[in-house]
């Protein structure tokens, strides 16, 4: 674009970079999202940031704000300390700390300091890939999607024209120069532009914006916003489209972080709650203020418990699928469903529901990890199924409940520590009834994950017309079954049925949970199930 060497000291108005966010753009896997998730998304890869310091653009600005500005003034942003680099020797190749800009990646002959490095890296069989190949791919990549960034390509908001299947342009394709006809041509008696064309068209916009920034007059730029939509909207691919309440409420979703939000107030519950209930617990005369406000506290948590069923209810909506259809989103409705089987208890245990909220705080925080990707996403077609309601949502609800058996066995063993002549009788009592709760709550655990393993049958019945095949991931949610069966009937076996061994075994049993979803996911992701893996961690993490 002819003024994008030009340099400024403003940046686009929030007002209108949110008005530009909710066209809609076409992703590298086909789906259709209003631009604020596509900027939120490629600018949270690139920096892990939602917030970014331009001390010459008028202090702190939003990711959309950056994704404009990025087309309209490269060269600042290409001097900027915006792209993440984790590995300390990754920063020492590169000269930097933490962050570094684009040109950093350059020396003062335009080389491209990690050539080499990521030559090696890609060279590597991926199970052979060391920490330092790993961070040189990711970083890699981040230096790919900035290039995208202020080249435009990425800015797939055009569609093309009498097209049989959705295809859609960005402002330099070959397609987006051809003069458009029919009925769109009537916006250029407006615009009176002497070839109207997608590309022609954006690049009148971007002049338009860049004026803007001189007389803080947006009105031009957001007619030519309201002709895109137009054009959007009526196009062959108009029926598929989100509608505008899916836009505004995804744009919503994006702001609001519900799930990282909800990980730091389950954080917090967690600690109080714990604290409050052992308390409790542990009086020999009952307290009516601790019991009041640890009510209050499960109040709080009931409201926070409604925002995550909100959230994922959200998720629903915007992507027309369950919210359980890949790793990140399991960790959700594992916390959820963790959540849920406290609350059952609750009567019986508060102490029970503390360590649901623990539980869910590890998930949360989990999910936040790097390996798992919280972007709204198109269903794999094998996916396309009302089984993945059925089978996937008791498979993994199930692992909620005995993910608190592991909670709760864990807490009657540092019970077990605190143990004393003075205490033994109270604690004793504490940890029969927690091991009670923790065997009832491991029954409807086992329940969900047998009933789900054999959805899982039927399901591979009809996607692959076999019942069972021996993949790794139905054999690891056998051995479950198995491995949770044996524990509850240990009180069958004389010398086994203690409440000692019995939480024990509930801390133990839960390495077939974990090597179900970790294990068989990332490291032996061969089988048909390969569509549940993600990038494989560095063992041990």
């Amino acid at each position: 674009l002819g003024f994008s060497q030009a340099a400024s000291n403003k940046i686009v108005s929030p007002e209108h970079a949110g008005k530009f966010g909710h066209l809609i753009v076409q992703t590298y896997d086909g789906r259709f999202e209003p631009i604020h998730t596509l900027a939120f998304d490629v600018m949270h890869k690139i920096s892990r940031k939602d917030k970014f310091d331009a001390e010459l653009k008028g202090g702190t600005v939003d990711a959309m704000q950056v994704f404009i500005d990025l087309i309209i003034d490269p060269t600042y942003w290409k001097s900027q300390k915006i792209i993440y680099v984790r590995e300390k020797s990754v920063q020492k190749v590169l000269g930097t700390d933490g962050y570094a800009s684009f040109n950093d990646f350059f020396d003062k002959d335009f080389h491209y300091k990690l050539a080499d490095y990521t030559e090696a890296a890609f060279r590597k069989n991926p199970a052979k890939q060391n920490v330092f190949d790993k961070d040189i791919i990711k970083v890699n990549e981040r230096i790919n999607l900035f290039l995208s960034l202020f080249q435009g390509t990425m800015l797939k908001i055009f569609p093309a024209q009498y097209s049989k299947n959705n295809l859609w342009l960005n402002y330099d394709d070959t397609l987006a120069r051809m003069p458009l006809t029919g009925s769109m041509s009537i916006i250029n008696d407006d615009l009176q532009l002497k070839v109207f064309s997608y590309s022609n068209l954006f690049d009148l916009y971007f002049q338009t914006v860049y004026e803007a920034l001189q007389t803080n007059d947006y009105t031009k730029a957001d007619k030519l916003v309201e002709y895109i939509e137009n054009i959007q909207r009526e196009s062959t691919s108009g029926p598929i489209l989100p509608s505008k309440s899916q836009v505004k409420y995804e744009i919503y979703y994006n702001k609001a972080k519900i799930f990282e939000n909800l990980r730091n107030v389950y954080g917090v519950l967690s600690i109080i709650m714990l604290f409050l209930a052992f308390i409790e617990n542990l009086r020999s005369k009952k307290s009516k203020w601790i019991r009041i406000t640890l009510n209050v506290f499960i109040a709080v948590l009931g409201i926070a418990f409604l925002c995550h069923t909100w959230g994922m209810g959200l998720r629903w909506y915007l992507t027309g699928h369950a919210p359980w259809s890949n790793a990140y989103e399991a960790l959700l409705l594992v916390a959820w469903g963790g959540i849920l089987a406290g609350f059952c208890f609750m009567r019986n245990s508060k102490i029970t529901l503390a360590a649901t909220v623990l539980l869910a705080f590890a998930m949360l925080m989990t999910a936040g990890h790097s390996s798992y990707d919280p972007q709204l996403t198109n269903l794999q077609p094998v996916l396309k199924s009302y089984w993945l309601i059925l089978h996937v949502a008791a498979i993994t609800i199930s692992y909620g409940f005995l993910g608190l058996s592991f909670v709760l066995g864990l807490m009657n063993m540092v019970i077990y520590l605190f143990k004393s002549k003075a205490n033994n009788e109270r604690l004793d009592l504490l940890i029969k009834e927690l091991t009670f709760i923790n065997e009832m709550n491991l029954e409807i655990g086992l329940f969900l994950a047998t009933i789900g393993t054999f959805l899982g049958g039927v399901w591979a019945n009809v996607s692959w017309g076999r019942y069972w095949g021996w993949d790794a991931k139905e054999t690891w949610a056998l051995i479950i079954v198995v491995a949770y069966a044996i524990i509850l009937h240990f009180r069958l076996v004389p010398k086994l049925k203690g409440k000692f061994i019995f939480n024990v075994s509930s801390i133990i049993g839960f390495g077939s949970v974990l090597m179900t979803f970790i294990g068989v996911n990332y490291y032996l992701s061969k089988g048909l199930h390969s569509y549940g893996a993600g990038d494989t961690p560095i063992f041990p993490v």
